[in-house]
């Protein structure tokens, strides 16, 4: 059965990474160990080691490609093991570069959104008011400190010798 190696998870924060360069090409040998490609996140760059041994069967993303972690980058097992299965969108092998390319299908028109219903009047004005209307309202006076409280006497005859 052939075994899927995954992108891995280079940190915490870390969602997607960058394939750099594909060290192997499909059905080359692969030990265990062996590097297969280097990939890159935000910050550093890593290389990526097969976690199992035979031939490399299929490789679902290429250089330059952005892939999410932990998601099946490609397939090694034995010569002629169907890795259909490991295929992270469950679609056809990639097409050699040397194939003609297929004819793309047309693109349906866009969706028009309805427009929204017009707002309430007690909404409809967002704008703050006018600044004469500012001017018009009553005024602001800062509120007075109390006034100090006066005692009548001397603390000189409060204390008992």
């Amino acid at each position: 059965m052939a075994n899927a190696v995954l992108m891995p998870k280079a940190g915490i924060t870390v969602e997607s990474c960058i394939i750099g360069k594909w060290n192997k090409k499909v059905g080359d040998k692969v030990a265990q160990g062996d590097i297969l490609f280097s990939y890159e996140t935000d910050k550093a760059s890593f290389e990526c080691e097969s976690t199992a041994e035979g031939e490399l069967l299929e490789i679902f993303f290429g250089d330059g490609e952005e892939v999410p972690c932990l998601v099946n980058v490609c397939a090694v097992g034995e010569k002629g093991e169907d890795c259909s299965a490991l295929r992270p969108d469950g679609s056809a092998p990639a097409a050699p570069a040397d194939a003609p390319a297929a004819e793309a299908a047309p693109l349906p028109p866009p969706r028009r959104l309805p427009r929204p219903p017009p707002l309430p009047p007690w909404r409809a004005r967002r704008c703050p008011p006018e600044p004469e209307s500012w001017r018009a309202g009553p005024v602001w006076t800062p509120p007075r400190p109390p006034a100090p409280v006066l005692t009548g006497g001397s603390l000189s005859g409060m204390c008992a010798a």
